[in-house]
């Protein structure tokens, strides 16, 4: 049905077709045929290197999800019932170009050095269940100063997205959100989970944070939570 060289669509059918941490939905990708074989029970596999076009719109997550791994972002397999021809839209050495672009950006490289750190702290760790005990012990070493963030959670009490805090204490854990840290804000003390803040500084006073917050949104919590989970009183 599909040749090298064809040039294809993911199709926009009712259901999603998920990337491979099933976060994104690539209906609508397009891109290149580079490969065709036939799969025992799966039929036709087609391996599709994405367009320019698609490159340039990745979602972060995706982008995040695949430096973990180190996997090839730029290009997937799907059967041949998820594609359908269609014209091509850019010139064929395009999606060099924005590859080499975000594989040598920020979001790629420090995700992959995180990645790289994390995995080798919980291969030190004899259980899952420990993890967060780890995680506290670790961060309340290596946490020293005052550290910026912006808050990314839903509004609660005094506090709203995208407002400005100060972590100044590393607190304690509970197994539904993490790790807790005192945050200064507008005149208030808050305990916030970790993983609801985005670091504003950078340096290596902030890796700690970042890794922890790396592992939790991306491993800890259940696929149900997602990362804007409401946390706290709403009055």
């Amino acid at each position: 049905m599909f040749s090298v060289n064809d040039h294809v669509r993911i199709k926009n059918g009712p259901k999603p077709i998920l990337t491979d941490d099933e976060k994104t939905d690539m209906r609508g990708w397009q891109g290149v045929v580079t490969e065709v074989v036939v799969a025992a029970g799966y039929g036709e596999v087609v391996t599709v290197r994405f367009d320019s076009h698609t490159l340039r719109a990745i979602p972060r997550t995706y982008l995040v999800s695949c430096a973990q791994y180190e996997s090839e972002f730029w290009r997937s397999e799907f059967r041949s019932s998820e594609l359908e021809k269609v014209p091509p839209r850019d010139k064929p050495d395009d999606w060099k170009r924005i590859k080499n672009i975000l594989i040598t950006s920020e979001t790629w490289i420090q995700t992959v050095a995180s990645w790289k750190r994390i995995n080798a702290f919980l291969l030190e760790i004899k259980l899952e269940a420990e993890f967060l005990d780890a995680w506290l012990m670790f961060l309340n070493a290596e946490f020293d100063n005052p550290v910026r963030a912006m808050y990314v959670g839903r509004a609660f009490d005094h506090i709203y997205f995208g407002a400005q805090v100060t972590i100044t204490e590393i607190l304690d854990f509970d197994f539904s959100w993490g790790i807790f840290v005192q945050v200064e804000f507008d005149g208030h003390t808050m305990d916030i989970p970790l993983y609801m803040l985005e670091i504003q500084e950078e340096g290596p006073h902030t890796i700690p944070l970042r890794d922890y917050a790396l592992w939790h949104i991306d491993e800890y919590i259940p696929e149900f939570m997602g990362r804007f989970r409401g946390f706290g009183s709403s009055d």
